[in-house]
């Protein structure tokens, strides 16, 4: 039980990182995919032992759709090309992260998976040829 409790820790919030990296895959260039994928995993990552960190280690208490909700606009500025949404979109997913804390060493391994499903991301939809935009 503890180890799928520790699997769903890092696994599920990671999960986004793989959507956000099929949005602006796309529209990267192919030599981005990399500082795409590490900056979602900073972002993961942080947000992560930010929330571990706030008193009483429980996070906050805002509803986990709510980042979610606010990123898919963020989402349709990424995949039109806007640059600055780009970068905004992992900070904003992070959320998700910041309200299920976990400990540093979950945390790192959680951002290191971010940052795997990102680059997955954004590589399978690269190798689609953008047709994933026309869905």
């Amino acid at each position: 039980m503890i180890q799928f409790t520790l699997l769903s820790a890092m696994l599920l919030p990671a999960l986004d990182s793989l959507v956000a990296g099929l949005v602006v895959g796309p529209g990267l260039a192919s030599r981005a995919h990399g500082r795409f994928a590490l900056w979602v995993g900073t972002c993961d990552g942080l947000a992560s032992m930010t929330g571990w960190l706030l008193p009483p280690h429980g996070g906050l208490s805002l509803p986990d759709w709510l980042g979610y909700l606010l990123a898919a606009p963020l989402a349709c500025l990424a995949l039109s090309g806007r640059r600055w949404a780009t970068l905004v979109l992992p900070v904003l997913l992070a959320s998700d992260n910041l309200l299920q804390p976990a400990a540093p060493c979950v945390a790192l391994a959680g951002a290191a998976l971010s940052a795997a499903f990102a680059w997955l991301g954004t590589n399978a939809a690269a190798a689609c040829g953008g047709r994933l935009q026309e869905v």
